[in-house]
């Protein structure tokens, strides 16, 4: 570097909301050149303190401007006015002054004497002019009223049309084959030749149940229901530890006798296991027959 090389460059990180002082050690430059690396504003002065209000050099986001003097100075301040961090870089240097710099260095209107730039919006109160002919566009646009459009349906052409709602006073014979209409009104008699298998279940629908839990030891329990009945049993359960003996209405639970009515002439006994469970059990009864050969335990019945 020669001893009249003025020119200098540095990197400089800006505090948000705040006016930096930079100065210069060696050197008292007349250009001033800002190169803005951040989306703040930044506003500069060198013989003013600057804000949005006053200021000498404004420098958009991302923006770059140069501020020329005739004379020189020591330092110059930059106010950042955004809430982030600014980054720049500052090139200076001492030229002779031309004022041609100043024309093309402005962003906006310079507040060396107090005024300020605009701040990007513009409110529009009316039009000397129509708009000219061409793809103008404007952000957005109010309709308060349209012309009336006459519109006429005659035949629709051929292909895909569609229309939201259409109500059919008449139409013509269905083909023959495989049609089907959702809903259809028939007068007179109809004649069916056949029709498909008919199931019919008898699970039982009642608007009450019956519920039954007891200790079940070697004497013989009945659960007599009474004037009620139940068509099916939800679960008999065998809480006990022993094998629990069963049968219905007239019929005892005799452990003894566990082969059917085909050998001896009576309902059989069911016996049940310790822990296990009868479910979704069709019988119609109104009495349960219980015994134990041994031991005791909990007998819990549902039945509809």
């Amino acid at each position: 570097m020669t001893k009249d090389n003025t020119w200098r460059e540095v990197t400089l990180t800006l505090p948000p909301r705040m006016a930096y002082t930079h100065v210069f050690e060696d050197t008292n430059p007349n250009h001033y050149d800002i190169n803005n690396l951040s989306v703040a504003t930044l506003y500069a002065g060198v013989r003013v303190l600057p804000s949005p209000k006053e200021y000498e050099l404004m420098v958009p986001s991302n923006g770059r401007n140069i501020l020329a003097r005739k004379e020189g100075s020591s330092q110059i301040e930059i106010y950042n006015d955004s809430d982030v961090t600014a980054r720049i870089i500052l090139t200076t240097f001492n030229e002779p002054f031309n004022p041609a710099v100043l024309a093309n260095s402005a962003s906006s209107t310079s507040g060396g004497g107090g005024g300020g730039a605009t701040d990007g919006n513009v409110i529009v109160k009316g039009f000397s002019s129509a708009l000219p002919a061409g793809n103008n566009n404007l952000g957005k646009v109010v309709v308060t009223e349209m012309p009336t459009v006459p519109i006429e349906f005659k035949t629709l052409p051929s292909g895909t049309n569609m229309i939201g709602n259409v109500g059919v006073t008449k139409l013509p014979p269905l083909a023959e084959g495989k049609s089907h209409i959702g809903s259809v009104n028939v007068e007179g008699g109809v004649s069916i030749a056949s029709m498909p298998p008919v199931q019919v279940t008898n699970d039982p629908v009642r608007a009450s149940c019956i519920a039954w839990e007891g200790t079940i030891s070697v004497n013989h329990v009945v659960f007599d229901m009474g004037q009620h009945d139940v068509l099916k049993f939800n679960y008999i359960l065998n809480e006990g530890d022993t094998d629990l003996f069963i049968n219905f209405d007239s019929y005892q639970a005799t452990p003894n006798d566990l082969k059917g009515a085909g050998l001896t002439g009576r309902a059989a006994t069911i016996r049940m296991r310790p822990g296990e469970s009868i479910t979704d059990f069709t019988r119609k009864t109104s009495k349960v027959n219980m015994i134990r050969t041994s031991g005791s335990g909990t007998v819990r019945i549902l039945g509809v």
